[in-house]
């Protein structure tokens, strides 16, 4: 459930607001020069210091349900920032936004417009099974991983002008089935905005992250991954 903590953070102002994110970040940066920083491979804590920093740096916004306007244009989380099951009955902004940890919106619901413009996610973003019931933007946002969009809902085509999402490295000898099946995500997303160009650099990714999984090396499948359409960082 969502922490009230966090809520009246928001309420308060963006100034505010990044203020205290900026504290959390340098206070990690301290961490890191004194050697006191430790995670495991997949991010969990290892040490008491780190995870006291990790629980002052996370933020919970996850069930609520905002009946107003929401603007997190600009902010910044340090950390993760869990939004998942949150219902936006209004308008929802987050440009410019940057998430430094995981952001969770797995199963929103937006109700009415949602943009994105800008934003930057530095790490792991799930928008698996949401839905959008009004205009949808990620124009010249950045994902630093390849994003889940998986199973997500919009009722028209989304923006994707200038999106940049990371792309699967083309030396792959074998990828990964779940990377495959958010780039297949991203692509029917770009085939609904009759964006070509940012589809046939997805089929790429996909193709990349299934050689391996279709079939062993030297098989039909495996070769065929190696002769998909190179697009590059292409923006349009």
């Amino acid at each position: 459930m969502a922490n009230q903590r966090d809520i009246d953070r928001w309420k308060k102002d963006k100034d505010r607001w990044n203020e205290w994110a900026e504290d959390r970040l340098k206070a990690k940066e301290k961490l890191e020069k004194e050697g006191k920083w430790a995670v495991d491979l997949i991010g969990n804590a290892t040490n008491a210091e780190t995870k006291r920093w990790i629980a002052s740096a996370t933020v919970d916004f996850s069930k609520h349900i905002f009946t107003e306007d929401v603007d997190f244009s600009g902010f910044v989380f340090p950390h993760t920032a869990d939004f998942s099951d949150v219902k936006f009955e209004k308008n929802a902004g987050f440009g410019g936004a940057t998430f430094e940890g995981g952001a969770w919106f797995a199963q929103c619901t937006f109700n009415g417009r949602a943009f994105y413009n800008s934003a930057k996610f530095n790490a792991d973003a799930s928008f698996n099974s949401a839905r959008s019931g009004g205009p949808f933007s990620l124009a010249d946002v950045k994902f630093r991983r390849v994003p889940d969009f998986i199973q997500m809902s919009f009722r028209a085509p989304i923006r994707l002008d200038d999106l940049e999402v990371i792309q699967a490295k083309a030396f792959l000898s074998a990828g990964n089935k779940e990377n495959a099946a958010r780039y297949r995500a991203l692509k029917k997303m770009a085939i609904e905005a009759h964006n070509h160009v940012r589809e046939l650099e997805f089929f790429a990714s996909e193709a990349r992250e299934r050689r391996g999984n279709d079939g062993p090396a030297w098989s039909a499948a495996w070769v065929f991954s190696w002769s998909s359409p190179e697009i590059g960082r292409a923006h349009v």
